[in-house]
């Protein structure tokens, strides 16, 4: 059975970085977007994401600020909000990480897989791959429940040693 895929906000400046990471992640996420911080918290305001990937370096509430007002409300502290920027200070991304950041990804440092499967670790639900009878499938359509990925799990396999 497929699931849905998970409804990501992505907040950053950049129209031309927009745009790659949209088309990198559109097969894996819905995604909407947001130019700057206050037009991140009013889209959060109308429409939870399940994720939210936020640039550090914006004009007017950068991505810190943006990051601790949603730290703010009670119903979004778990919010999943990975940061996605270029800025690569260690005592930044330590006080990001402290301010409640879910991860912290360097721009340009990653390939498309890692980035989504970085994204979907965060995202309850949606970061487990599916399992057929031969075993995980590599094409991740759809997302086995916890319940469904236990029992695959503790079958042993025919192939493992017996003791």
């Amino acid at each position: 059975m497929l699931r849905r895929r998970p409804r990501l906000l992505l907040v950053d400046d950049d129209a031309l970085y927009r745009a790659l990471v949209r088309h990198s992640l559109r097969l894996r996420f819905i995604v909407s977007e947001a130019t700057n911080g206050l037009e991140a918290l009013h889209r959060i305001a109308d429409n939870i994401p399940e994720v939210v990937l936020l640039d550090m370096e914006m004009p007017g509430l950068s991505g810190l600020d943006t990051l601790m007002r949603i730290r703010l409300l009670r119903r979004l502290r778990d919010l999943p909000i990975v940061m996605l920027t270029a800025v690569t200070d260690r005592d930044t991304i330590v006080e990001t990480l402290k301010a409640g950041a879910s991860d912290y990804i360097l721009k340009n440092s990653y390939t498309t897989t890692e980035l989504v499967e970085r994204i979907l670790s965060h995202v309850p639900g949606f970061g487990l791959p599916s399992l057929s009878p031969t075993g995980i499938d590599e094409q991740h359509d759809a997302v086995a429940s916890p319940p469904a990925l236990w029992s695959q799990l503790k079958k042993p396999s025919s192939s493992s040693p017996s003791r």
